[in-house]
């Protein structure tokens, strides 16, 4: 086959063309820049990236052999996927293009709303990040209605968000979700429930398994090591909604403290529990308010710390740092920051939900757990204290076999077999 048009749509600018339209770089859908360096130079791949920006028409670059497309009237584009006026930009940039094949980068964004009721007589791809129309039934992870009552916050009531108001957000958005899940031809995931759940909304489509790549810091680092170590320092993504579960990892370590002392909570990100001025409170959410009270409740004020916002390298040095990596996430797929974690080798104990127990294997590379079930998340927690030999034993186990599943010669490969397949068979047709 000679070379092949490869259009992605995406809901981030990429940094490398951030200035030129005026924005800031942003560093979300980590996997897509990670795959897009290992494409853009390839002789049998030409690669165009359609993203928005807050302008008045379709502005095209150049950079580093990749074609960048953005679409005008960001704001609407993100709201309601931009109306009649996206199609018409749209199809200006399918005919500059002329693709023989899209590839849209997660289903939760409405950028490529009008795209898909479009139609075009080109494939259309779909590679799954979460499914909102599961996701949000799991959304209040465990809290119960007088909890989620007791903290509302005045930013919530303004807003109309909060825990109850951002998952009637998710429901309304799961409707546009599965529009467009049934309007693809292709689907790709990496996991038996993200097959399931996709398939179940459209069985017409064809589903492939489409691995995704890690950044290269991680693929690189060398693996965790004892001695390099904080006991009982415990290593968490940022999660300040409640489907991340912090809430359930704060219960865990009430009862662990009572055994070590020392425990610590390190999370990336930038603070948002800030608590000190009327304006920190004004504008804190009702779950942050939750955790405030489990943190003082709990005793934990001195256990907390917040590492600020944090590049792939910066990760890796907190990983190999901590003594294991918790998440306690009520639904995931395939989470990244899990891949990340096993590509550094730290152990690792996860919550049994979605597509991570095909991720972790329980016992051999980590322990895995029902996710609101913090006695039993302190408990493995513990082991893993207790036992140097354990916690070898699952860096070595996980730090290699995510290599042999999810190597980054590997994901190349299959992307590209990928575009093949579904790109000969729409010819036939």
């Amino acid at each position: 086959m000679s070379c092949m048009r490869i259009m992605w749509t995406v809901f981030v600018t990429f940094p490398e063309v951030a200035d030129k339209v005026g924005k800031k770089a942003e560093y979300a859908c980590t996997w897509a820049r990670a795959l897009a360096d290992q494409l853009r130079n390839r002789e049998d791949i030409h690669l165009a990236i359609v993203s928005v920006a807050n302008s008045e028409e379709i502005q095209k670059y150049c950079v580093n052999n990749i074609d960048f497309y953005f679409l005008p009237d960001e704001k609407k584009m993100k709201s309601n996927g931009g109306g009649e006026n996206a199609r018409k930009n749209w199809n200006q940039i399918i005919n500059d293009f002329k693709p023989d094949l899209i590839h849209i980068h997660g289903s939760e964004s409405m950028v490529p709303y009008e795209l898909i009721k479009m139609k075009p007589n080109i494939p259309l791809y779909l590679t799954l990040q979460g499914i909102l129309a599961n996701y949000f039934k799991d959304y209040t992870a465990g809290i119960i209605y007088d909890e989620i009552k007791k903290n509302v916050t005045i930013r919530d009531l303004l807003r109309g968000s909060g825990i109850l108001g951002d998952q009637r957000s998710a429901v309304h958005r799961s409707r546009f979700e599965q529009e467009m899940l049934k309007g693809v031809h292709y689907l790709g995931g990496r996991t038996t429930w993200d097959k399931v759940s996709s398939l179940a909304i459209n069985p017409n489509a064809k589903y492939l398994f489409a691995p995704e790549m890690i950044r290269p810091e991680f693929y690189e680092a060398k693996r965790w090591e004892l001695k390099n170590i904080k006991r009982h320092r415990i290593f968490m993504h940022q999660g300040f909604k409640p489907i991340k579960g912090l809430h359930i990892l704060l219960e865990a370590m009430y009862h662990l403290k009572i055994r070590y002392p020392d425990i610590e909570l390190h999370m990336s990100g930038k603070n948002i529990m800030k608590n000190q001025t009327i304006k920190d409170q004004i504008l804190q959410s009702g779950y942050v308010k939750l955790l405030f009270r489990k943190i003082k409740e709990y005793g934990l004020q001195d256990c907390i710390h917040f590492t600020g916002v944090l590049n792939a390298e910066e990760i890796v040095e907190e990983l190999k740092k901590a003594h294991v990596m918790v998440l306690p996430s009520s639904i995931e797929n395939s989470p990244n920051s899990l891949c990340e974690a096993q590509l550094v080798g730290i152990p690792t104990v996860a919550s049994y939900v979605g597509g991570v127990p095909e991720m972790l294997r329980d016992g051999k590379d980590g322990y895995l757990y029902t996710f609101n079930e913090p006695l039993m998340l302190a408990e493995y927690i513990s082991r893993i204290f207790d036992s140097d030999q354990l916690a070898e034993s699952f860096s070595e186990s996980s730090y290699n076999w995510i290599r042999e599943r999810q190597g980054q010669e590997l994901v190349v490969n299959q992307t590209i077999e990928n575009y093949r397949i579904m790109i000969e068979e729409c010819r036939k047709l």
